[in-house]
């Protein structure tokens, strides 16, 4: 039994599984870089709420720019399989 996706689906499970590690490991090493580059009034709850957000923003340009070169090759080695 063969199913069929959408072909966008296996690239929104990249997105999703790349975010998500991303993520992960910069709510890990928040506390560690606010004590590293910050001073003891950045530990505060608006400090870390807006460092989470902004970091998912740029995870989120991060992993579509990534996903966007995985999925040109993908595309072309399509392409120069269906010709040879």
């Amino acid at each position: 039994m063969m199913t069929t996706f959408a072909p966008w689906s296996g690239w929104a499970f990249v997105f999703g599984v790349v975010l998500l590690f991303f993520s992960i490991y910069r709510v890990s090493a928040l506390t560690s870089l606010i004590t590293m580059y910050g001073t003891m009034n950045d530990c505060s709850l608006d400090v870390e709420v807006g460092a989470v957000i902004l970091g998912a923003l740029q995870d989120a340009v991060c992993v579509m720019y990534f996903c966007t070169e995985l999925w040109v090759v993908d595309y072309w080695l399509r392409q120069h399989r269906q010709r040879c």
